[in-house]
C-alpha cells in the first residue's frame, strides 16, 4: 500500500516516517527472498525516484533493476524504469537497447 501511495502521488503523499517503513519493508522482503523480481524491481524505482537527500541513489536503483531483470526477463515495469534512468543519465543507445531487448527475451545485465 505504501508503494503505490508513493507511485500514484509522488513523495508529496507519503510523508518521511512512510518512506522510511517503505524503505525498511522492501529491505525487510529482499531478505528473506533475495531474488523477488517484484521487490527488487519496487526498490529499484524508490531508490532512482528519491531525491538523494532522501535516500535516493540513482545507480543504486538501476542494480537493482538490472537484477529483477536476470531473475525475471518479462518483467516490463522493470525494464520500461530502467530504460527511463538510463535515458534520463544521458544513455539513450543502452535505453533504447534495453527497451528493444523486450521483443528478442534477451537483455545485457552488465552494469557501468
Amino acid at each position: 500500500t505504501l508503494g503505490k501511495q508513493l507511485e500514484a502521488g509522488g513523495l508529496s503523499r507519503l510523508d518521511v516516517r512512510g518512506l522510511r517503513r517503505l524503505k525498511g519493508e522492501l529491505d525487510i522482503v529482499l531478505q528473506l527472498r533475495p531474488d523477488d523480481a517484484r521487490a527488487l524491481t519496487a526498490k529499484g524505482i524508490l531508490l532512482i525516484e528519491l531525491p538523494r537527500l532522501l535516500g535516493g541513489n540513482r545507480r543504486g536503483g538501476e542494480g537493482l533493476l538490472r537484477r529483477a531483470l536476470s531473475v525475471d526477463p518479462t518483467n516490463e515495469r522493470a525494464r520500461s524504469a530502467l530504460a527511463e534512468s538510463l535515458d534520463g543519465r544521458g544513455r539513450s543507445v543502452e535505453a533504447r537497447v534495453i527497451s528493444g531487448e523486450a521483443v528478442a527475451g534477451n537483455l545485457p545485465v552488465t552494469a557501468d
